[in-house]
This record gives C-alpha cells, sequence and structure tokens, in this order.
C-alpha cells in the first residue's frame, strides 16, 4: 500500500468518529449528564463489588465455623473415647 491510500484510510475512519460524536461543542448541562450518569455507574459497580466481598467473607466464615465445629466435635469424642478406656 502507497502513502496515499494509507492516509485515505485514516482519513476516512477519523471522519466516522467524528460523526459518531454528533456535536461538536456540547453543554453544561449535558456534560453535567454525562458526569452523573458516569459516577451513578461507578457507584453500581462499586456496590456490586462490595456486596460480592462481603458474600465471599460470609461464606469463609461459615466454612471455617463448621471446621471449627468438626475439629471440636471430633476433640470431645476423642475426649469421651479416652475416658472411657481408663
Amino acid at each position: 500500500m502507497d502513502f496515499a491510500s494509507l492516509m485515505k484510510s485514516q482519513i476516512a475512519a477519523s471522519d466516522v468518529s467524528a460523526k459518531d460524536s454528533g456535536k461538536k461543542y456540547l453543554k453544561r448541562s449535558e456534560i453535567e449528564a454525562q458526569r452523573q450518569q458516569a459516577y451513578a455507574r461507578e457507584q453500581e459497580e462499586a456496590e456490586r463489588a462490595r456486596v460480592e466481598r462481603l458474600d465471599k467473607k460470609r461464606k469463609r466464615d461459615d466454612d471455617e465455623a463448621a471446621r471449627n465445629a468438626a475439629r471440636e466435635e471430633k476433640r470431645r469424642r476423642l475426649a469421651e473415647e479416652s475416658k472411657l478406656r481408663q
């Protein structure tokens, strides 16, 4: 490919992106609305991540409690068996 064809393809690509934006200038209210939408999206993602972390922590705590209960039950059972042998 020569330089001219590369430049044409680059110009065509940039024209498409310029047409997608629609307007050259934005009102302050539009910018503020976009900012608020982005903020709301970020807050939702942060909340979703927080809930996910809490769920994982709760699951780990439940698993640990179950292991501790099993360990205590085994300890109690072994203590009873040792008393019966004596």
